[in-house]
């Protein structure tokens, strides 16, 4: 069993630790330490510096609602050696054989990727969400429950796709694009603004 903490005590992160719990339920994979959080609390073993300072391998889920929190505290631990990030993918999802991925991704219950999709590093692909054929994500990218991303799509990095969203076959979203809840994409998206609505609209630009 390896020993793992998750990073956040908010909903994400009990979200994760029953994630945890549901893997382990199937496959005993790891010794679940408890969380890692700035402020003392229930189940708080420690604040950052229990992962930088760690000794002996650990593993680290970043759990956390904040795309840019969750890249800080990658490019932060990942500079201890001892430190690993895990896939932590639920039981109930479906991945494609030809799924490939990097590492510190959360695939939740009843996800489902197919094939020849391609993910970076530290997404995290909410309940229920959908990723077709040839897609490919970058890396600190959140997919809201019930998200349906469809057949040769390209996402940046840093891009929110807001509950029960959908992007339309072959359209390229740009880096720190929000899309809010229950939109449709139509269009490519040149990064850094929020687009709402059926067909999705931009609202506002971050420029």
């Amino acid at each position: 069993m390896r020993n793992l903490v998750i990073a956040g005590t908010g909903g994400a992160g009990k979200e994760t630790k029953w994630l945890a719990e549901r893997i382990n339920a199937v496959n005993p994979t790891w010794n679940i330490l408890g969380y890692i959080d700035i402020e003392p609390g229930e189940g708080v073993v420690g604040d950052d510096s229990f992962v930088t300072e760690a000794t002996e391998d650990l593993d680290v889920v970043i759990a956390m609602g904040s795309m840019e929190r969750r890249k800080f505290l990658y490019e932060l631990y990942k500079k201890n050696p001892h430190v690993h990030f895990p896939n932590l993918i639920d039981p109930s999802a479906t991945l494609s054989d030809s799924v490939e991925m990097g590492e510190g991704n959360v695939i939740c219950a009843g996800a489902i990727l197919t094939v020849d999709v391609k993910i970076g590093n530290q997404n995290l692909i909410n309940f229920n969400c959908t990723v077709a054929h040839d897609s490919t994500l970058g890396d600190f990218n959140t997919l809201n429950p019930n998200a349906n991303i469809s057949g040769a799509c390209t996402l940046g990095n840093l891009i929110e796709v807001g509950t029960g969203a959908q992007i339309v076959q072959g359209k390229t979203i740009g880096d720190e694009t929000h899309i809010w809840a229950g939109s449709c994409v139509i269009k490519n998206t040149k990064g850094r603004c929020e687009v709402v609505g059926v067909p999705a609209k931009t609202v506002r630009r971050f420029d």
